[in-house]
């Protein structure tokens, strides 16, 4: 039997925390293992969808998702995340080009940059525990037909809604302080828009694109809208700042060079990255990290 001394001099030389070398926690750490997918998991990865009905069921008590972790999942139809999970990281089901459903818990506090992007959604619940969308979060989302916002996110990022063009009908909750540009842009489904007075600002290219937006209310607190924020909107009508008419709402100053949503950025910021290497790469290093600890355990 080994001594305690030779227990602990074995933690010092391999520096692995305590908690892991106690059995009862390997679970979690399997947990944690099968959540970290690399990018592209139709081809490799620890969960599978099942194989009859493409579903996803991530276990109860994991807490966190790896960036990208299911990015490319071809097979992936549906996904139920845990209440243990607290957030929805960057790309998480990017290009999931038959995901249709996802269940999204109220332990989740924020859905980051890219997280849904390209995925054909049906309809999404963001439950009342989140207060922020992500850039790009939900870029072309074609499928996306009906969208509930719950009443604590404060801020709908650049993009967010960006090219969802079967979306017909969306409520912004009083909670939201800022939507980011060409947030809705290019959603030429939607009929009608009411901003919140919680909003100063209508950032550009917000609803461009629009093209049976018939029905904007903007409220008095709206102190700035910008270049091209209703382009191509049939909505002059109708819209109005505090009871006024807003004019030449669909003809904003200089004319579109394309018919199609602006293009979320491609340039420096990781969430837009195509380059899957480096992702997958850092990936494989933590898995192996984690493995190693997991061995060392056993072996303890």
């Amino acid at each position: 039997m080994r001594s305690s001394t030779n227990i602990s001099s074995r933690r010092s030389r391999t520096a692995v925390p305590r908690a892991w070398l106690d059995r009862s926690h390997l679970a979690l750490v399997a947990t944690v293992l099968a959540v970290c997918c690399v990018a592209g998991c139709d081809a490799v990865c620890a969960i599978q969808p099942d194989s009859t009905t493409g579903a996803v069921i991530i276990p109860e008590g994991t807490t966190s998702i790896s960036p990208s972790a299911f990015r490319g999942c071809i097979d992936l139809v549906s996904v139920t995340i845990p209440s243990t999970v607290t957030s929805i990281p960057t790309d998480a089901f990017r290009d999931c080009t038959n995901l249709e459903s996802v269940t999204i818990p109220d332990s989740v506090t924020s859905i980051g940059s890219g997280a849904f992007r390209n995925c054909p959604l049906v309809s999404v619940t963001i439950p009342g525990s989140v207060t922020s969308i992500g850039i790009s979060a939900f870029y072309g989302c074609t499928s996306l037909a009906s969208v509930t916002i719950g009443d604590s996110v404060t801020s709908i990022g650049s993009y967010a809604f960006n090219g969802c063009t079967n979306l017909a009908s969306v409520t912004i909750p009083g909670s939201v302080q800022s939507i980011g540009e060409a947030a809705f842009q290019g959603c030429t489904s939607l009929t009608s828009i009411a901003i919140p007075t919680s909003v100063t600002n209508i950032r550009s290219y917000t609803f461009k694109g629009c093209t049976n937006l018939a029905s904007v209310t903007i409220p008095g607190s709206v102190n700035s809208i910008g270049t091209q924020a209703f382009y191509a909107c049939p909505c002059a009508e109708s819209a109005y700042i505090a009871g006024a008419t807003l004019v030449n709402c669909s003809a904003s100053t200089g004319a579109p060079t394309t018919s199609e949503p602006t293009p979320a950025p491609t340039g420096a910021p990781a969430t837009f990255d195509d380059t899957r290497t480096s992702s997958a790469a850092s990936m494989f290093a933590h898995i192996a990290t984690v493995a190693a600890a997991v061995l060392v355990a056993v072996a303890v």
